[in-house]
């Protein structure tokens, strides 16, 4: 492969303001390393996303507590899903894939509408949900080779109608397993965070489907 400079390499758009804010530094340099560029943007205070964007990177946050402002920002709310109607390549934790929902349901019911990736309703529970670490492996080779696995954790309070069923999680000390994440050739979405360095297979993969977005 020849050498990328800065003006082509494959541009990730990582949102990160009020609402977004839980990302482990680690993994945005593992996806440096493997060739990409970040460019930062905010759902709640910007318009649209990025021109340059090739791919997109929602970590966690708290984005119940921004609901009716994310809301608000249609421009911004369209503009995600003509990305992710385009095949524009998305990874989203937690607070990234409740704003990727149809809606999200605050604790008094109220639906405030979302960027409507995700064909769902994220809902308030009153109590930690699959709280703690998780292994996850695809049920079909996609961002992870055969039976490779990932780890993560997870901490959040609200739940989805739409959790995925593309992976297995399973908790290394009770052994419990389920199903979760939605994961197309082009998406990873749920609400485990992931540590992408325990399997930078994961980091090079999404690295490479924004690359060939971006050449398409």
């Amino acid at each position: 492969m020849s050498r990328e400079t800065k003006e082509n390499k494959p541009v990730i758009g990582v949102a990160k303001d009020e609402a977004f804010c839980f990302y482990y530094r680690d993994n945005l340099k593992l996806l440096e390393s493997f060739g990409a560029r970040m460019v930062f943007f905010s759902p709640l205070h910007d318009k649209e996303i990025p021109k340059e964007c090739d791919g997109l990177l929602f970590g966690g946050g708290y984005p119940e507590l921004y609901a009716k402002k994310l809301s608000d920002n249609r421009r911004m709310r369209a503009s995600v899903k003509r990305a992710a109607a385009g095949g524009m390549p998305i990874v989203a934790e937690c607070g990234g894939f409740m704003y990727l929902h149809s809606s999200l349901i605050d604790p008094e019911g109220v639906a405030y509408p979302m960027a409507d990736v995700v064909e769902g309703e994220c809902f308030y529970t009153e109590k930690l949900v699959r709280f703690g670490y998780v292994e996850l492996r695809e049920k079909k080779s996609n961002f992870l080779s055969a039976n490779a696995k990932i780890k993560g954790h997870e901490f959040h309070y609200y739940d989805s109608t739409q959790n995925g069923m593309d992976c297995i999680g399973r908790k290394p000390v009770s052994g419990q397993e389920y199903a979760c994440i939605l994961a197309k050739e082009n998406q990873w979405l749920g609400f485990p965070h992931l540590y992408y360095p325990s399997n930078p297979g994961f980091a090079k993969a999404f690295v490479d489907k924004v690359r060939k977005y971006k050449k398409r």
